[in-house]
């Protein structure tokens, strides 16, 4: 078997390193995305897929005109961006749910369980965010506790309220 071959191209964003895996066949695909070091991302990425093979160079343009629109204030930048992980079902919809969380708007990890078909499954909603492998393109950091608090993030929680600011949001 051929191996799949992934793109990575990072950029400077004033959250730090922003690093985006993508693979293209007939049409765009993220597989991941994160802060900090690309190759933490790139062993995460590994670790759920088959033969892959990781090249740098420049994502198509669609991806890199999303992530200049995004740190240019258009919160809605990643709408579109096809976007596609590894995981079970129930994470498969918690991760579509946390799409539909609008820029500037919160949502708490029993929220997030709610609107999936295990709606009292809150632990396993918050595993299905800390396996996100796709941030800030989906949105994990829109979901907080249910006491307003923020809650953890894989980046950290000083960044997941940065995030949140650059959205508008404080809390």
């Amino acid at each position: 078997m051929d191996a799949l071959i992934i793109i990575c191209e990072t950029f400077k964003t004033p959250f730090g390193q922003l690093a985006i895996l993508a693979r293209q066949s007939s049409e765009v695909t993220v597989v991941g995305a994160g802060f900090g070091p690309a190759n933490s991302l790139i062993t995460r990425v590994k670790a759920t897929r088959d033969s892959i093979e990781i090249a740098n160079g420049k994502l198509p343009q669609e991806i890199s005109s999303a992530v200049e629109k995004w740190l240019g204030g258009d919160h809605q930048a990643f709408t579109n961006v096809v976007a596609q992980q590894i995981g079970t079902s129930f994470r498969q919809e918690c991760w579509r749910a946390m799409r539909q969380v609008n820029p500037g708007e919160t949502i708490s990890y029993a929220e997030l369980a709610q609107k999936t078909s295990s709606p009292t499954a809150v632990r396993a909603a918050a595993t299905a965010c800390s396996q996100n492998l796709i941030a800030p393109i989906i949105p994990c950091h829109r979901i907080i506790k249910t006491d307003g608090s923020l809650g953890r993030y894989g980046y950290g929680a000083p960044l997941k309220a940065q995030l949140l600011a650059f959205e508008g949001l404080s809390l």
